[in-house]
């Protein structure tokens, strides 16, 4: 997968952001990675797989029948699969689908990881365990996205190189592509998504976000 044109946008976006917020010289790596463990929790949650306790496992894509329109709050109906019509407004919007939104959610945060600790990797293949689901991809995830805060501060200190800290990075990289495979997303619908929640982001800041 090339992502170097998302991580050309992210950095774009990231730029926005500090000017608009005025965190010029701030260090905001720590920021960014609890944001990603947040995200990768949220995401857990919209695919539901974990929760052995309801009677409702299955990830939220978002198809359900009826919806509360964003034009008039009257309540519509799935259309082609892909667009929603209000029974009330007769507005049309697209369809949206919770669990990839979350994924692109993640995507963002691990594309600012590594604008900001200056590694954007190009070109990235995804990786999947060899044992175990999805559910063992989160908790792999988890693992290294945690383990990158201590590999950046232990780099400080001079007692690793950075290298440390990059190998654990690509690693993350790797696990949240190869997740996203795991959820049947393909790369192009990855792509759309992400270039609808960088336009949404941007809105956000322009509207005092």
């Amino acid at each position: 997968m090339n992502l170097t044109p998302l991580f050309e946008k992210q950095r774009q976006l990231d730029q926005y952001i500090i000017e608009k917020k005025g965190l010029e010289g701030q260090d905001l790596l720590l920021n960014k990675i609890l944001a990603l463990q947040v995200e990768i929790g949220e995401l857990a949650n919209e695919w539901r797989g974990f929760k052995h306790w309801s009677d409702n496992q299955k990830p939220k894509h978002g198809y359900e029948p009826l919806i509360d329109c964003d034009k008039c709050g009257g309540k519509g109906f799935w259309f082609s699969g892909e667009r929603i019509h209000c029974q009330k407004c007769k507005q049309t919007g697209k369809v949206t689908n919770p669990l990839l939104e979350e994924f692109v959610d993640c995507l963002h945060f691990i594309l600012s990881i590594g604008i900001e600790t200056w590694h954007e990797p190009g070109l990235v293949e995804p990786l999947k365990p060899k044992k175990g689901g999805v559910l063992q991809q989160f908790l792999v995830l988890n693992k290294h996205v945690g383990s990158m805060s201590f590999a950046w501060s232990v780099d400080e200190a001079g007692n690793f190189t950075t290298a440390n800290f990059y190998e654990r990075y690509d690693h993350s990289l790797k696990l949240l592509l190869g997740l996203g495979e795991m959820l049947e997303f393909t790369f192009d619908e990855i792509v759309q998504a992400y270039n609808e929640k960088w336009e949404e982001n941007i809105r956000r800041q322009n509207a005092g976000y």
